[in-house]
């Protein structure tokens, strides 16, 4: 049986610690969680990435407190475009 995939999108300077605490709790529901920290060197460039993240994912989650950077922003439309 597939994991349920939640990718974690928020600043990752500002909220490390809140990123990190998201992963666990994840982690302890038997989730996968999916972080730009955790993926694996790939060919296509960093906003590629993240927006092929938010397609393959089941959940998405968005962490925010002072400022949503340009590549929060494409992730969170790409989520909601897709009824995540």
């Amino acid at each position: 049986m597939k994991q349920i995939e939640v990718f974690i999108s928020s600043t990752m300077d500002e909220l490390a610690y809140e990123r990190e605490t998201a992963q666990e709790v994840i982690r302890r529901f038997s989730l996968s969680p999916s972080l730009f920290e955790l993926f694996p060197a790939m060919s296509l460039s960093p906003t590629q990435a993240f927006l092929e993240g938010v397609r393959e994912c089941d959940l998405f989650v968005l962490i925010l407190y002072r400022e949503a950077s340009k590549p929060v922003l494409a992730e969170l439309q790409e989520a909601v475009a897709r009824d995540k």
